[in-house]
């Protein structure tokens, strides 16, 4: 609108400053032909001043001074011309030929003798019948010049003198008629073209009265469109100063908002810490969770990588107090301490490890840890410097560790063992009831992704039996290898439990646990064997203890035939 209405603006300038260009040259020219009219008059008056002393009279006075600059018939054509019309074009004469009669009058008048003064005489004494244009072909080509160039009242006067030689009133007087005769010609042709021109005077008259009213218009319309361009342009200065204002207070608004996300972010950092010392997991994953959003709309800064990186080391931390609560909960299931870490690790999804395979490996972690602690702690029981011994070895493997147990302490450490192992099966089977009731109780309602994390942990559970069956055998298997064998009342008894254990084992896992029960087996043989050399080896001792006497041949001989019948019936053995 504002480009439209300034080209408006423009288009009226250009047409206004147009018509006022014409209406000037116009004005100029008509000026100028009122000049050339007046200039008559004014050489009438100039010519009867410099002719009569003040006060007198005469029929010049009336008439007015005369300027041959006025009168020359160059400047009553320029005159004409500039009106629109020309004197010598409208009575057939142009000006080329009145300056030939000019040039051609010039050295008749130089003569000052002849002819010429003879004309001069006719025309002042009969100036009503010469022709116009013959009486202002008399004038001396010297009026035709510029008044700066020519003095009229020093050349007459000086005429008179060359001509007459007497300077009387007489003389005077003629030159004055002869003068006054050709001012009355000039004006005679003046008014003539004048009229002849009127109509176009009242033409351009009109048109001057026309372009003054356009002109009023124009500057109407100009006014209007200056007022309205400075309106326009007040409200664009407002809407560019509003625009600024907005485009400022935006800048500042989003540098707020990245400054409350920093102190937000800064915040939950806090929170986290707080979250994590009070075991809250689920609220401390959920603040890690909005902090993650937070640095997404913060990437970019310099801040946020530092911030990124605490919160990485938060979540290893989270993680890893997560990990040992859940490694608690493995030896002791309980569905209220549970049920937060669930939630918590459903929260993360894919930011760390599936939450089935973490539960499988803290079974089976546990099931090592622990085992190795009730060995560890049996064989602390031996003294200081088998403490300090244990304390130095404390990278020695489980089977190792076996072979230093004594039969004292091998008897309370099996016990231990599988009472811990027991539990741990019982807290891996009530874990599994647990996700399978949770599964079926939520596909009746809403929580698809929980009812998925339950059958991945169920599933997981599953798979994990026949590992941590494996893995509570092969304790089993170690213990069962140790070099030092139990009291034959003990023995016995650790023979029930682990059977009993296989027992329960095989049940867990839905396998057979032959490699256990080969292991018993050859804990059972080793076993006999040891206690056979303990007895052979006691009655040797007896045996040496005691006072012999030889026995004679025959008695011998019987008691070995007596031995022989009884290994043939199977009731002993034979001695060779």
């Amino acid at each position: 609108m504002f480009k439209k209405l300034k080209e408006k603006t423009a288009e009226l300038k250009d047409r206004a400053k147009k018509k006022v260009s014409d209406a000037t040259e116009q004005s100029r020219r008509f000026r100028e032909s009122m000049e050339s009219i007046t200039g008559v008059d004014k050489a009438r008056e100039r010519f009867a001043q410099a002719r009569s002393p003040i006060g007198s009279s005469g029929s010049a006075a009336g008439l007015g001074a005369f300027s041959g600059a006025a009168t020359t018939p160059s400047s009553l054509s320029d005159a004409f011309s500039k009106i629109g019309a020309s004197p010598y074009e409208s009575n057939g004469v142009d000006r080329g030929q009145s300056k030939a009669e000019a040039s051609t009058a010039a050295p008749v008048s130089t003569r000052r003798n002849g002819g010429t003064r003879d004309v001069q005489s006719e025309v002042a004494q009969g100036s009503s019948s010469a022709p116009a244009d013959e009486i202002i072909s008399t004038l001396a080509p010297e009026f035709y010049l510029p008044e700066s160039d020519f003095d009229p009242l020093r050349h007459v006067l000086q005429s008179i003198v060359e001509t007459s030689g007497e300077f009387t009133t007489d003389t005077l007087h003629k030159e004055e008629d002869q003068l006054s005769t050709v001012v009355e010609a000039v004006s005679t042709l003046l008014s003539k073209q004048v009229l002849d021109h009127y109509g176009e005077f009242v033409q351009g008259m009109s048109n001057i009265t026309e372009l003054t009213n356009n002109l009023e218009q124009s500057f109407v319309i100009v006014k209007n469109g200056r007022r309205n361009l400075s309106s326009a342009s007040d409200n664009v200065a407002d809407a560019l100063r509003i625009a600024e204002s907005q485009t400022r207070k935006k800048s500042l608004m989003s540098t707020l908002n990245m400054l409350v996300r920093v102190q937000e972010c800064q915040g939950l950092e806090a929170k986290i810490k707080e979250s994590l010392a009070s075991s809250s997991f689920t609220k401390a994953v959920n603040e890690y969770i909005a902090a993650q959003r937070i640095l997404q709309v913060l990437d970019g800064l310099s801040c946020a990588e530092s911030f990124r990186q605490d919160l990485r080391s938060l979540l290893w931390d989270l993680v890893a107090k997560m990990e040992g609560v859940l490694f608690a909960t493995c030896g002791d299931f309980q569905p209220s301490q549970y049920q937060p870490l669930l939630d918590a690790y459903i929260l993360l999804g894919e930011q760390v490890k599936p939450f089935g395979d973490k539960v499988q490996e803290c079974f089976l972690r546990a099931v090592e840890s622990q085992t190795e602690g009730v060995l560890r702690r049996s064989l602390g029981k031996g003294g200081a410097r088998v403490e300090e011994k244990i304390a130095h070895d404390a990278k020695i493997g489980y089977k190792e560790l076996c072979q230093q147990l004594s039969p004292t302490q091998f008897f309370s450490c099996f016990q231990r063992t599988l009472e811990v192992l027991f539990d741990l099966l019982c807290s891996h089977h009530t874990m599994l009831r647990w996700h399978e009731a949770q599964k079926q109780t939520m596909k009746n309602g809403d929580g698809h992704e929980r009812v998925q994390a339950c059958e991945a942990v169920g599933a997981a559970l599953v798979r994990s039996r026949r590992a941590i069956a494996d893995m509570a055998g092969a304790r089993i298997s170690a213990l069962l290898q140790a070099s030092s064998a139990p009291s034959s009342g003990q023995f016995k008894a650790v023979l029930d439990w682990a059977r009993a254990f296989i027992g329960v084992a095989e049940a867990f896992s839905g396998t057979q646990a032959s490699a256990l029960r080969g292991q018993l087996e050859r804990a059972g043989d080793r076993y006999f064997e040891s206690l056979h050399s303990q007895r052979l080896e006691a009655l040797s001792q007896m045996f040496g203890r005691e006072l012999w006497v030889r026995l004679p041949e025959a008695a011998v001989q019987q008691a070995r035939t007596a031995l022989r019948a009884a290994a043939s019936r199977g009731q002993g053995g034979g001695v060779k």
